[in-house]
């Protein structure tokens, strides 16, 4: 049984285009599986006081139509146990019209010894599992051997960019990402799928590279690395369409 929140698209949400920001989608579709959790039972901070913790593996999300500031929007999500791993599948529609949909690929942890748990080992039967969209969790972010990366700057992580681990949370990686792609204040996002391979705590440096632009039917590609300490970080691909 899926499980749904209502948000409203907010002024801040949105950039100078009156696009939405990267990172908004991806929030609103992680708190939206956070409430899940919380009012299904167990909660997030249930688990995490138990010394458990779901860590993001993978997200993709596409997006399929233009969503604006004050729209009323849906989100709509479920769980599929995979024993090893746990998935989150999500639909964002603006009443009947689907906007977008992600998929989220989750490792459950024990925090002290950082070593995997089995999800199937856990109750997690108030979730109600259902098929997961298969179809959205097929884009694998990896960088093509043949592409060449170039550095386009550093950032030091700071206090507001962590969460209660205390690295950066993983919806914030969108905007950190994009904005060290060339060109982005004439870029809408329509697509983006993000591997989280390593963590940046606070006071990290971050290093962030991109590849030169991808033209491919009239769409804008980029790939996109970050990296801490000189260990990769997160690898996103990265999709947009032109403003004219």
């Amino acid at each position: 049984m899926s499980y749904s929140q209502y948000y409203e698209i907010m002024s801040h949400d949105i950039d100078k285009n009156f696009c939405v920001k990267p990172s908004i989608i991806m929030r609103y579709m992680q708190e939206t599986a956070n409430r899940h959790m919380h009012d299904a039972k167990p909660s997030y901070i249930v688990l995490y006081n138990q010394g458990k913790n779901f860590i993001l593996s993978r997200m993709n999300i596409e997006i399929y139509r233009e969503i604006f500031q004050y729209d009323k929007v849906e989100v709509v999500t479920w769980p599929t146990n995979k024993g090893v791993s746990f998935l989150r599948s999500f639909q964002m529609k603006r009443g009947n019209e689907l906007l977008a949909e992600g998929g989220a690929t989750f490792a459950l942890i024990d925090i002290n010894t950082k070593k995997f748990l089995r999800c199937n080992g856990e109750d997690f039967a108030n979730y109600h599992e259902e098929p997961a969209l298969e179809k959205i969790f097929d884009c694998k972010a990896r960088v093509p051997d043949e592409v060449e990366l170039h550095l386009r700057g550093e950032r030091t992580v700071s206090y507001f960019d962590t969460d209660l681990n205390g690295h950066i949370n993983n919806t914030n990686y969108p905007d950190i990402l994009a904005n060290f792609i060339p060109g982005i204040s004439n870029l809408r996002i329509i697509s983006m799928s993000l591997h989280f391979v390593g963590e940046a705590k606070l006071g990290s440096k971050m290093s962030v590279f991109t590849s030169d632009k991808i033209i491919e039917n009239e769409i804008v590609k980029y790939y996109v690395k970050s990296e801490v300490n000189g260990e990769t970080n997160v690898v996103a691909e990265m999709k947009f369409v032109e403003i004219k």
